[in-house]
C-alpha cells in the first residue's frame, strides 16, 4: 500500500471525524439522549441491576458519559465526547481491515463503505452506545480473524477478548 493511499484514507478519516465533532456540538439532544441523561447520567444509576428498568442498554457509554457530565457539566458536547472520540478508534479498524485487502479498487470500495455509511458514522454524534459498539465491534472482529487466521497469539486473543466485552457494555444487545 502506498503512502498516497495512507495520505488519502487520512484526509477523508479527518473530514468524517471532522463532522461527527460538528454534529456533536450543533445537533440539539434528541428524546433518546435526554431521557438517557435525565434516568441514568444524572441519579448516576446506570448500572442495570440499580437502574430503571427498560433497554437502556448503553452500560458503557452512559458511565462515560457521567464522567464526562461531572468533569464538564451538561452539554450536548460533553455527553457525546466519548461517542465521538470512538470514532478515531473506528477508523483505526477501518484502515487495518483495508490493509489486508490486496486489491485496490475492492479496498478503497470498503474503506469508503466504513467511512461513509451515513447509518453507522451518525451514531458517532450522539449520547448513545451504538457508535462505541461499532468501533468495538469492528476492533473485536479484526483481532478474533487475525487469531484465527495467524493460528494464534495472545496480543490477538486479549485484544479481540477486550474488544468484544466493550461492545457487548457499548450495547448490550449485542449480548
Amino acid at each position: 500500500m502506498s503512502t498516497r493511499d495512507r495520505n488519502l484514507f487520512l484526509l477523508l478519516a479527518g473530514v468524517v471525524f471532522a463532522y461527527v465533532v460538528l454534529r456533536a456540538f450543533l445537533v440539539p439532544l434528541t428524546h433518546d439522549e435526554a431521557r438517557t441523561f435525565f434516568v441514568y447520567t444524572l441519579s448516576g444509576r446506570f448500572l442495570p441491576f440499580l437502574s430503571h428498568w427498560d433497554a437502556g442498554n448503553h452500560l458503557l457509554c452512559t458511565a462515560l458519559g457521567w464522567l464526562s457530565f461531572e468533569a464538564f457539566g451538561m452539554a450536548p458536547w460533553s455527553l457525546r465526547l466519548f461517542s465521538s472520540l470512538s470514532f478515531l478508534l473506528y477508523g483505526w479498524y477501518a484502515w487495518r481491515w483495508g490493509a489486508l485487502v490486496r486489491e485496490p479498487v475492492v479496498r478503497w470500495c470498503l474503506w469508503a463503505a466504513l467511512l461513509f455509511a451515513p447509518v453507522l458514522i451518525e451514531f458517532f454524534s450522539v449520547y448513545r452506545g451504538y457508535g462505541m459498539a461499532m468501533a468495538f465491534l469492528l476492533m473485536a472482529l479484526y483481532h478474533t480473524t487475525a487469531l484465527v487466521r495467524d493460528g494464534g497469539g495472545q496480543k490477538h486473543m486479549l485484544f479481540a477478548l477486550l474488544a468484544w466485552l466493550f461492545a457487548a457494555l457499548s450495547m448490550l444487545t449485542l449480548m
